[in-house]
């Protein structure tokens, strides 16, 4: 397998900004002893969409709830998504929804660990024989048009 290092760009010429939000994601945890809480942050799987049978507004909130409430929203999506990725809370999965202002290269950068493509440099790819995997079809408002897709990275820990 090929590991590849991305980098937002430097150049000057590429002056942009994305202003965006997920569709869905999965709460933090609350302790029911002593009140802390936690969640991870940079797990995104935008590929990854609500299944059908699941309530939306089950899966917009991101403040804390107790593990057994979290267990009950995570649960049924490990099971739908038949992955072993991680489900942790947290998690944001879904479209991407939102602003963007400027002009852009092959890449654009919402954070470091949240890259779009554009179409173009996408298909070059493909055409090179690379497989890579993108997430669901954004929502956003441009001036001009943002024919960009999001990158879908798994989160892994390597040995």
């Amino acid at each position: 397998m090929k590991y590849f290092r991305l980098r937002p760009c430097s150049n000057s010429r590429f002056n942009n900004s994305l202003e965006t939000k997920r569709e869905y994601n999965l709460p933090g945890v609350i302790c029911n002893s002593c009140g802390q809480t936690w969640g991870r942050t940079g797990v995104i799987y935008p590929a990854f969409s609500l299944p059908s049978e699941l309530d939306e507004s089950d899966y917009r909130s991101r403040w804390p709830v107790p593990i057994d409430r979290f267990r009950n929203l995570s649960g049924p999506l490990e099971a739908a998504w038949d992955s072993e990725l991680p489900v942790g809370p947290g998690l944001e999965f879904g479209k991407s929804i939102g602003k963007a202002y400027g002009k852009f290269g092959d890449f654009a950068w919402k954070t470091n660990w949240c890259a779009f493509i554009s179409k173009c440099a996408l298909c070059r790819l493909h055409q090179k024989g690379f497989s890579i995997s993108i997430g669901e079809p954004e929502i956003f408002q441009h001036v001009g048009r943002f024919d960009y897709s999001e990158l879908h990275i798994d989160a892994f820990v390597a040995d």
